[in-house]
Parts: C-alpha cells; sequence; structure tokens
C-alpha cells in the first residue's frame, strides 16, 4: 500500500484546494515521527457520505487537524 501524507500547514492548504474543486473528504490518518521516520499512530477521523455534504466533510477535515495537539504529525487525506 502506497499513501501521501502531508504536514499540518500542507494538509490544510489541500484541503483549502478540495473545497474550491468539491472534494469530498471521507476521512484520514494520523502519523507520529518516531526516530527518522513516520509511523502510523491509530489516530484518525472519518465522515460518511450521509453524514452531510463535501464542505462539511473538509470542514470536519480541518477541525480535526487544527485541533490536534502540537507535535511532528503528518496526515494522511482520504478522498472521493
Amino acid at each position: 500500500m502506497s499513501e501521501v501524507a502531508w504536514s499540518k500547514t500542507d494538509a490544510l492548504d489541500l484541503l483549502e484546494h478540495f473545497k474550491s474543486a468539491g472534494h469530498f473528504v471521507l476521512g484520514g490518518d494520523v502519523l507520529a515521527l518516531e526516530t527518522d521516520c513516520y509511523q502510523h499512530n491509530y489516530d484518525n477521523w472519518h465522515f460518511n457520505y450521509e453524514d452531510g455534504h463535501a464542505q462539511e466533510s473538509i470542514e470536519q477535515a480541518i477541525n480535526y487537524i487544527n485541533n490536534y495537539p502540537a507535535g511532528d504529525y503528518a496526515f494522511v487525506l482520504v478522498t472521493d
């Protein structure tokens, strides 16, 4: 499996792009820097299609990332 993890700043910038493009964010995973590489720390969030529209899914992702504790983390975004 291959995935891309983004820094907090880059993830938030990407979410702003998704907002203008109308993408739906299904959720995401958090990775923490451990020694010299990022590893899944098993924190995540999700948003189902039946929970609302694309704009709400992006707002939830933005809120989750903005409220995540300070530290050296990266975020994987799952989109439609």
